[in-house]
């Protein structure tokens, strides 16, 4: 009778272990946010239209620019499989119970999330979870509010935002673009009215360990001894200001235009500076942080590699050019031809979550070609980091 017992209270325990223990699968969620910030991006861009801001922009299908650059270097940087090695969900799937299987969560730019999406996320990471967030990522809602101009609710400050989990109290984006164009009156008036005056900035790696391991992070040495991650040339978030020595900071944005003070050209020959961008910003703008949440892990980039590697392999595709007919008075927004590759490509709107097959990327057919070769390995690492972290 005691062995029965016995017996018995051991597959009780048996049983209740196997239901505790995490399901086995794939660590790793990336979101393809294909409502959400499909919704932000057709927004803030037109579709190939030459008379917008960015003509090369692809509407609301922008959003699959990032999304699928973190899906190329989950597959060809970690060599991971989907289904097996990683798992792609939609924001339906951003759930107590759609998180609770995973122990990293990527999220690529996704700059328009729920409330509800903002509260799972930060109970799932402060439970445990790992977070991976880029650029935009929870800075706007879904809700509208006609006080802004896309009319998206920021998302709420104090304990609310998702920004708070990488410490950053502000409700409202500032970009280095915004940044730039602010002050292009004070810095090189005769670029006031320049159309293309950007914000492009480099990584600057201040803090070699965890995320940026430098023996896995390949990085550019100055003249200063300061370490660069070069040839990102896009813009970032301008977060709250911290010391070079914050224990949270693993690197800073410095502004293109600024890189001479460390010995630096990455202009073409005679080019010192980059006449669209010419900034005197000194002060420091964190853009790898990493901090602890909970029992959970953050790391945020201001920035969007992603983005680099996309381009680079052109896995969104880009505006091809065709037009209804030559004089493109029926489809206008389809006149754009992306200068930045020799080639056509008419499946830009190729749906769902698989990239766009392409030529690989030479120097003749592409202008972004070897721009992420930096910015890859510090993706994989990033990744690497998060699942292996205690």
């Amino acid at each position: 009778m005691k062995n029965a017992t016995l017996l018995v209270a051991i597959l009780v325990i048996s049983v209740r272990w196997l239901l505790a223990a995490p399901p086995v699968g794939p660590q790793i969620a990336l979101l393809n946010s294909d409502i959400n910030t499909k919704n932000y991006f057709a927004l803030h861009y037109a579709y190939c239209d030459p008379d917008s801001d960015n003509a090369n922009a692809l509407g609301g299908w922008e959003f699959r620019r990032y999304f699928l650059g973190w899906r190329f270097v989950l597959e060809h940087e970690l060599n991971l499989i989907q289904g097996t090695g990683y798992n792609v969900i939609h924001d339906s799937d951003v759930t107590a119970s759609g998180l609770a299987p995973y122990r990293v969560l990527i999220l690529a730019n996704n700059a328009s999330l729920s409330e509800d999406q903002t509260k799972v996320i930060r109970e799932w990471v402060i439970r445990g979870g790992r977070l991976l967030a880029t650029f935009g990522s929870g800075y706007k809602g879904v809700l509208t509010d006609p006080r802004q101009a896309d009319l998206l609710k920021l998302q709420e400050g104090g304990t609310g935002g998702l920004h708070q989990l990488w410490h950053d109290p502000l409700s409202m984006v500032v970009t280095t673009q915004a940044l730039a164009q602010s002050l292009r009156h004070v810095t090189n008036p005769s670029n006031a009215n320049n159309p293309d005056y950007g914000g492009a900035v480099e990584v600057m790696i201040t803090r070699p360990a965890g995320p940026t391991d430098p023996s896995a992070v390949p990085t550019v040495p100055s003249l200063s001894g300061a370490r660069f991650l070069l040839k990102y040339g896009s813009n970032g978030n301008v977060l709250i200001q911290r010391p070079e020595n914050n224990p949270g900071v693993y690197g800073f944005l410095i502004f293109k235009n600024n890189l001479d003070q460390f010995g630096l050209n990455i202009y073409e020959p005679g080019n010192a500076v980059n006449p669209n961008n010419d900034i005197n910003w000194k002060r420091p703008i964190p853009a790898i942080l990493a901090n602890r949440a909970g029992k959970g892990l953050v790391v945020y980039y201001a920035f969007a590699p992603e983005l680099l590697v996309s381009l680079e392999f052109d896995l969104a595709g880009h505006c091809s050019g065709e037009a209804a007919d030559a004089n493109c008075t029926n489809l206008k927004y389809m006149c754009t031809t992306d200068a930045n590759y020799a080639y056509l490509n008419p499946s830009a709107l190729s749906p769902g979550d698989s990239p766009n097959a392409g030529p690989a990327p030479t120097p003749a057919n592409n202008l972004f070609f070897n721009r992420s070769t930096e910015l890859r390995p510090l993706m994989k690492q990033t990744v690497l980091y998060l699942l292996n972290s205690p």
